[in-house]
């Protein structure tokens, strides 16, 4: 459910249930869970992200779990609101650059507001960056799940390692919050570790900037989260969620525009609400297939083409965010007319 409509209803939510109904079965009741999934912006995303939260969205869907997203947001980071996908549950309680220091403060409230069943928190990149060592990190952690069990007694706890080499100390961190969690879990409230920094996972392929996840990163990341959920019972069958390679596929449009016998192209707008770094831009004759295609520029907004000739013309561009470069985006076509 959307933000809003979670506050409105939340006396209701749990009481929630799924109704599920098999040829020549009985109609039976399932209850919702409610899925908070916290962190950082590798949690969140930006704008023109697909976002590991989808990915894992897609799984329990396709596992016809019956679940709610729920959380304080919706929105990835950036401020165009723009995922690569529609359609699907945004909640979440996730923002860019925090850290699990700064959460610990507003925990409580969003606990509260929520009732989660479960938590799925992937915090500590940005602590241990700014300077907090793996020990203190485990002392946040210790508080944020003693927050979480004020709350809600019986809430399920998945808590991801850190993986990026900017965390200083993240692999001694990683190993104590395996040790944490089996300190920290109850028959009651569960405390279960998704290895995120294993072998499958390498930097240069599933991260654009050693930290961020690209498309197959966040596939692999969704899976991690979905195998510990499985362990809990939560996912009945073994996720199906890593890939190899998923490609990145914002619709990069150009804005068109005739000048004289020249073509104005712009594509500031594209560009803010994908987060795309580096744009490049082609026009092809459509009569006798001639195109130029212009270098990556990081700073042009727009340019005007030198005069061309009389004809039909098809505009595209290209975008890239670090190592991540997408296809061609869609065509807009111009005439020429003189």
């Amino acid at each position: 459910m959307r933000n809003g409509f979670a506050r409105v209803l939340l006396a209701l939510a749990t009481a929630m249930t799924a109704v599920v109904v098999g040829p020549g079965s009985t109609a039976h009741a399932a209850p919702v869970l409610r899925i908070m999934l916290a962190g950082d912006s590798i949690t969140q995303g930006f704008d023109g992200d697909f976002t590991w939260r989808y990915r894992l969205y897609e799984e329990l869907t396709r596992q016809q779990v019956s679940f709610d997203f729920v959380g304080p947001h919706t929105e990835p980071y950036g401020g165009s609101d723009t995922y690569l996908v529609k359609g699907w549950d945004t909640d979440h309680d996730a923002k860019g650059g925090t850290t699990l220091g700064t959460q610990i403060d507003n925990i409580t409230n969003v606990m509260t507001t929520y009732m989660p069943d479960v938590v799925v928190a992937l915090y500590g990149t940005n602590d241990l960056h700014y300077g907090a060592s793996p020990a203190e990190l485990m002392a946040r952690w210790r508080t944020y799940v003693a927050k979480v069990r004020a709350v809600r007694p019986d809430t399920t706890l998945i808590l991801g390692e850190t993986y990026s080499p900017f965390a200083t100390g993240h692999t001694e961190a990683n190993v104590m919050l395996h040790s944490l969690a089996d300190e920290l879990t109850t028959p009651e409230s569960p405390v279960r570790v998704a290895e995120l920094d294993n072998p499958g996972f390498v930097l240069s392929r599933d991260t654009y900037d050693h930290t961020h996840p690209t498309p197959t990163g966040e596939t692999l990341i969704a899976q991690k989260v979905a195998e510990a959920l499985q362990l809990q019972g939560i996912v009945p069958a073994a996720p199906e969620i890593a890939q190899t390679f998923v490609p990145w596929t914002p619709p990069v449009r150009p804005v068109v525009h005739r000048v004289g016998r020249s073509l104005s192209i712009g594509w500031k707008a594209t560009q803010h609400r994908y987060r795309a770094r580096d744009i490049r831009v082609r026009w092809t004759n459509l009569r006798t297939g001639r195109t130029v295609t212009r270098p990556w520029s990081r700073w042009q907004t727009h340019l005007v083409t030198p005069p061309l000739r009389r004809g039909t013309y098809r505009v595209q561009l290209q975008a890239s965010r670090r190592t991540m470069t997408s296809q061609w985006g869609p065509a807009v076509v111009q005439r020429i007319r003189f």
